[in-house]
C-alpha cells in the first residue's frame, strides 16, 4: 500500500530528527538551570550577575527549544506541511 510519496516521508523523518535534537537541547537547558539553581548563589555580586545571565540564557534556550518543539510536532501531525494561515470557513480543530 502506498502511504507517502518518498520526498514527504523524507521531510517526516527530517522533522522528527529535527524534533528529538529540540527535545534534547530543552531537556539540556532544563538540566544546566536545575544545575545552577541547585548552586548557592556566588557572594561576589559581579558573579551572581554572571550566574543570574547564564540563567536567563538558558530559560530563553529552553523556552525556543520548546516553542521549537510545538511547531515541529504540529508540522509532523500535518504530515510534514508547512501550516499556511486557516482560511476563513474551515472548522478548527479543538
Amino acid at each position: 500500500s502506498e502511504a507517502a510519496p518518498a520526498e514527504e516521508m523524507d521531510e517526516l523523518g527530517r522533522l522528527q530528527q529535527q524534533l528529538r535534537e529540540e527535545q534534547l537541547k530543552k531537556l539540556k537547558a532544563a538540566e544546566d538551570i536545575a544545575a545552577l539553581q541547585a548552586k548557592a548563589p556566588p557572594t561576589n555580586p559581579l558573579l551572581r550577575v554572571r550566574q543570574q545571565t547564564q540563567l536567563d540564557k538558558l530559560k530563553r534556550d529552553e523556552q525556543k527549544a520548546e516553542e521549537e518543539c510545538k511547531r515541529l510536532q504540529q508540522l509532523i501531525d500535518n504530515g510534514g506541511i508547512p501550516l499556511p494561515t486557516p482560511a476563513p470557513g474551515k472548522k478548527k480543530k479543538k
